[in-house]
């Protein structure tokens, strides 16, 4: 008889879901990005933010920098419901996250969203 695989209660996510892969797929791309214009927007500040026709600021890239910042943040909150083969329950998943890259992960976003 085969076991069918118990269901996943509605506040859990599967961490070898679609979903999880394309997300997955999706912050690397974010990291790629910030890895590649970050050493320009150190480098090159004036040109960060741009005086426009009228003298109006071009928040375009800033408003793509907060967009990432705002994409971490919800990473942050989805790795507290990523379940995993070695733990299956809330407190377990919260309690491994907590422990293990928390704390790097608030400290580069919040740093991120702070000083942009």
């Amino acid at each position: 008889m085969i076991q069918s695989e118990t269901k996943l209660p509605w506040y859990l996510v599967d961490g070898h879901g679609t979903f999880v892969s394309i997300w997955n797929f999706c912050i690397t791309l974010l990291i790629i990005y910030t890895l590649t214009v970050a050493p320009f927007i150190l480098v090159f500040q004036d040109s960060y933010i741009q005086k426009g026709e009228n003298n109006v600021n071009d928040m375009t890239l800033v408003q793509i920098e907060y967009f990432i910042d705002i994409v971490y943040c919800l990473e942050i909150t989805l790795n507290f419901f990523k379940r995993t083969n070695g733990y299956k329950n809330l407190d377990e998943i919260a309690l491994r996250y907590l422990k293990t890259t928390f704390l790097f992960d608030v400290v580069a976003t919040v740093t991120g969203l702070y000083f942009s």
